[in-house]
């Protein structure tokens, strides 16, 4: 708010000539928002294991918080195509297991036609004839999942994450949010078995759906986690490995399956 009437201090006149003290709450919301994209899009961040520079390619809003959700179309489009878009967490609804077992929109596109090595569907990338945008929608529960599996594999070891350098008390928020904040229940739907992510009353869990959500947008860039290879001792792949890229384009291919650009 402070922000906000130092660069339009007319709007504080207007407000104290005429006795209402609310300002515009969808105005002041979109100008700060507006601003912070602005930061974030001319940042530069620094790689701490290699020192090079990178910017942000790909930004998701939240846009599923009820009154933000036009804030935050307002405000994409002021920017160039996909660079910021919104974003949907989807959880688990009636007898539907999540986006893999729903029904396709020919209008989507899923991540599985997109990334040719994956095994699974957690995301659709859909243009909404409403708005007029491309938008993001997510399967939080199955993001969750992979987010614990890659925290739990030891670092150095193939899809594990590592934190950044920080302050302690930031890993304590970190490790509170993340790790504390939700617990995982197992649901049955249509005799599949999967965690169905629950929020624990009173405490903030903004940095593990904003982790869920970096995982969704980096899948969608391409970004792949490739499991390290298990060999037997003859040299040869056990049985019931995991299909490799070329086996997988291959079968495509046979069923028509086009890749998407």
């Amino acid at each position: 708010t402070t922000a906000y009437l130092k660069a339009f201090p007319e709007r504080g006149r207007i407000r104290e000539s005429s006795g209402n003290s609310a300002l515009d709450v969808v105005e002041m919301y979109s100008w700060n928002l507006a601003n912070f994209l602005d930061l974030l899009a001319s940042q530069k961040f620094t790689r701490e294991t290699s020192g090079a520079e990178v910017r942000i390619h790909r930004l998701a809003i939240d846009a599923q918080q009820g009154d933000m959700a036009p804030i935050v179309r307002q405000v994409v489009k002021r920017f160039p195509a996909d660079w910021a878009i919104p974003y949907h967490g989807i959880g688990i609804k009636g007898h539907k297991m999540g986006i893999e077992t729903g029904s396709r929109k020919p209008t989507a596109v899923y991540e599985d036609t997109q990334n040719l090595e994956a095994n699974t569907c957690r995301w659709y990338y859909r243009f909404y004839v409403q708005s007029r945008l491309y938008e993001l929608n997510a399967d939080v529960n199955a993001w969750k999942d992979f987010l614990f599996q890659r925290l739990e594999t030891p670092a150095g070891q193939s899809g594990s994450f590592q934190l950044f350098k920080a302050p302690p008390f930031q890993h304590e928020l970190f490790a509170a949010q993340v790790c504390g904040s939700e617990k995982p229940m197992i649901v049955e739907v249509e005799g599949k078995r999967r965690n169905q992510w629950n929020a624990i009353p009173g405490i903030d869990n903004e940095f593990l759906d904003c982790m869920a959500g970096c995982c969704a947008v980096a899948s969608l860039e391409r970004c792949v986690y490739r499991p390290a290879k298990v060999h037997s001792i003859s040299g040869e792949a056990p049985s019931g490995h995991q299909k490799t890229f070329r086996e997988r384009l291959e079968e495509r291919k046979k069923k028509g399956e086009q890749r998407w650009e």
